[in-house]
């Protein structure tokens, strides 16, 4: 605004809203100041005595007080220096008022809104001086300029800021369609707009607005169109078996899904009689697996295959040896365990104080010894948490979103609680994975019992990390990213660690 100075000098016209009690000028001043005349009209006179008549001066517009003297004011406007009464006068300083600007747009020089002008954004400070009709006169650091009065607002008609709390839930769009704006209000920039139907994450939420996630992209919309979406029961998790065995198309045709969804990619179809391994499944849906691919079929669309027992020949007698002396066997030398890269230590302390230990060593550790997870269960888990913030305890995404699973900021403020009140560090690693096991053991007890059953093999790592990625974390297209987590879980960690 700065730019303003050199522009806006002197104001030629315009109509203020202001009290009817106006105050006149002080009678002394230390240097020139603006002043506006507050009356219809004032007349100036070439003398201070007033007595020869000037001209006559219309109501509010801007003068230049160069001195005052009693009840006289002598005064400047257009170069020209005459004399009128002060009680027709009131300093701009006295009536203006802070004032902010709503909408990127341009102050001018003259009160018709043409020629010489300057660009302001929005939410620039500045002060209101008058307004009449469509425009508005307004004041910086003693330049006067005017604008559009539907782009200034008083302060003092700002909406009082509403109050958020941070939340942490699905809910789904119940109106026919919705607004999405870059911050609560409707006059800031508006983002797009959700279909009925669509389920955003609620990160916030205050009386008439809600801060909102699809995908990776956050607004503000209204409240009030949006539904909570109810959790989904544990019912549904609990009835999942994690098995393998194998098994054989008894339908016809048998249709195979990317996920447990007839609505999600159809990968292919399989006639009867074809076999395959079957790694997991519900009462509707089987996890199966064919050649290294894997998918989801209907469980009514398969039978279990019943391996025939080979029958064990009969031995024939063996004629007998004639005795010999038998030769007394040499000492065999005890094998050596075969080293490991680093030892995972046992007690919680000692993981966390070896410093010879990386964040992903310790991770390791700590699930393997102290939630006694299998380690095809810790790959899984140590998928997720790389996806998430990379084992870094202390990262922060640019949502508010902290630790190494990337909690909330309404979830971390209670693990901050929970952890302060055990004396944990809550930005430390060790914090973080001790309410990770609280969680599961107390909170979450569904997923702990899902991952307790499962086995140990490089199909494991790949369930687990499927699994805590689609249930614990459930981030944004969820079904796509608990692939690559198990694909991770699998081929990176599983070679990397698993017996």
């Amino acid at each position: 605004m700065n730019r303003l100075t050199s522009k806006f000098r002197r104001l030629l016209a315009c109509v203020l809203i202001v009290s009817a009690a106006l105050g006149g000028l002080p009678s002394a001043f230390a240097e020139t100041q603006k002043a506006i005349v507050t009356a219809n009209s004032v007349r100036v006179y070439r003398d201070a005595a007033q007595t020869t008549f000037y001209g006559s001066v219309k109501k509010y517009t801007v003068l230049t007080v160069a001195a005052v003297s009693g009840n006289t004011a002598r005064v400047q406007l257009n170069g020209k220096t005459g004399y009128c009464a002060t009680g027709s006068l009131a300093l701009i300083d006295d009536v203006k008022k802070p004032a902010s600007v709503t909408a990127n747009t341009r102050v001018y020089l003259s009160p018709s809104g043409k020629g010489k002008s300057v660009a302001v954004k929005k939410g620039f400070q500045l002060n209101l001086v008058a307004v009449n009709g469509s425009k508005a006169m307004v004041e910086k650091n003693g330049n006067i300029g005017y604008m559009w009065a539907k782009y200034v607002r008083l302060d003092s008609d700002a909406p009082a800021q509403e109050t958020f709390t941070d939340a942490d839930f699905e809910a789904v769009v119940k109106a026919g369609s919705v607004k999405v704006y870059e911050k609560p209000s409707a006059g800031s920039k508006y983002l797009g707009s959700m279909k009925k139907g669509t389920t955003v994450e609620v990160q916030s939420y205050s009386a008439s607005w809600a801060y909102v996630r699809l995908g990776s992209r956050y607004g503000y919309c209204a409240k009030s169109a949006l539904a909570k979406k109810a959790a989904p029961t544990p019912t549904a998790t609990q009835s999942i078996t994690y098995e393998e065995f194998p098994a054989v198309v008894s339908a016809k045709t048998l249709k195979v899904y990317a996920s447990a969804s007839t609505g999600s990619k159809l990968l292919g179809t399989l006639k009867g009689g074809r076999s395959v391994t079957v790694h997991a499944y519900d009462k509707t849906w089987a996890r199966i697996s064919l050649n290294g691919n894997y998918g989801y079929c209907l469980k009514s669309g398969l039978k279990k295959s019943v391996e025939t027992p080979v029958p064990t020949a009969t031995p024939s007698p063996a004629p007998t040896a004639a005795p010999t002396a038998k030769p007394t066997a040499a000492p065999t030398a005890k094998p050596t365990a075969k080293p490991t890269a680093t030892a995972s230590p046992a007690s919680t302390d000692a993981i966390f104080s070896d410093d010879s230990l990386s964040n992903e060593q310790k991770v390791f550790a700590f699930i393997t010894k102290r939630m006694n997870y299998t380690t095809a269960v810790a790959c899984g888990i140590m998928a997720n948490i790389y996806a998430e913030s990379r084992f870094n305890p202390a990262s922060v995404s640019s949502a508010g979103y902290s630790g190494i699973c990337q909690w909330s900021q309404s979830r971390f403020a209670a693990i901050k609680s929970w952890c302060e009140s055990r004396s944990y560090d809550p930005m430390s690693l060790e914090g973080q994975l001790n309410y990770l096991k609280y969680d599961l053991d107390s909170r979450n007890t569904v997923y702990h019992k899902a991952l307790k059953v499962m086995g140990n093999t490089a199909q494991d790592a790949y369930d687990a990390g499927y699994y805590f990625c689609y249930y614990y974390e459930r981030p944004s297209n969820k079904a796509s990213k608990s692939d690559t987590r198990g694909i991770r879980a699998r081929d990176v960690y599983w070679p990397k660690y698993g017996n």
